[in-house]
């Protein structure tokens, strides 16, 4: 185990919980529990099991749900909401997605999608998801980024990067081996991928046809 920023002995939990010391603690999330001090219950929402929660943020929000969901679970319009965001502040066009390849891949296992919401609310603020495949050369399990993201207003509380340490754990559940991280020059994230155990690995160059 390592030692957080602020001291406080860090684990790997099923379920992650920030309390209002900033210190991480472990929680137990159970079918149809809730996982959140009565502070912040909301009976309307549940979360699956093996979610993380943050009770306590620097932003003062109520908290975030970090959870492995299922790609036709919930409102496709909030969802698209972001998705559409996301492509116009990436490429400036909108997003055209192909719903039934990404259906395919979760149905054989080799995609996951992790949300970020609102405790209190439910409210989508964030995602990031990763698809694996069997590597030709070495025959190991290995993810790529196939998107991540988070809404503006909700950026620098550690959102992005909750979203990610929640995904490593699902690909190490899964069996992969390596996951692969692609970010933009503009948007390197350095400090955020090396706190992960991410390393530089290899450069990626594009060029439009």
């Amino acid at each position: 185990m390592a030692r957080s920023k602020n001291g406080g002995l860090r684990t790997r939990p099923t379920c992650l919980s920030i309390c209002r010391t900033g210190m991480l603690c472990k929680m137990t999330v159970t079918p149809g529990s809730m996982a959140l001090d009565t502070t912040t219950r909301n009976p309307k929402i549940e979360h699956p099991p093996g979610s993380w929660v943050s009770h306590w943020t620097p932003g003062g929000f109520a908290g975030f749900v970090y959870a492995r969901e299922p790609l036709d679970s919930g409102s496709w319009d909030e969802k698209m909401r972001l998705i559409e965001m996301h492509a116009q502040e990436l490429r400036g066009i909108n997003a055209n997605l192909d719903i039934a390849t990404y259906r395919k891949l979760e149905t054989k296992g080799l995609m996951i999608g992790i949300s970020a919401r609102r405790a209190d609310t439910g409210e989508l603020v964030g995602y990031c998801s990763a698809i694996w495949h069997p590597d030709l050369h070495y025959q190991m399990p290995v993810a790529d980024d196939d998107s991540w993201y988070v809404l503006p207003e909700y950026r620098c509380y550690g959102i992005g990067k909750r979203l990610r340490e929640k995904a490593l754990e699902e690909l190490r559940t899964a069996g992969v081996k390596m996951a692969l991280a692609r970010v933009k020059l503009s948007a390197p994230h350095d400090t955020v991928l090396s706190e992960l155990g991410f390393v530089p690995y290899e450069t990626v160059w594009r060029k439009d046809l």
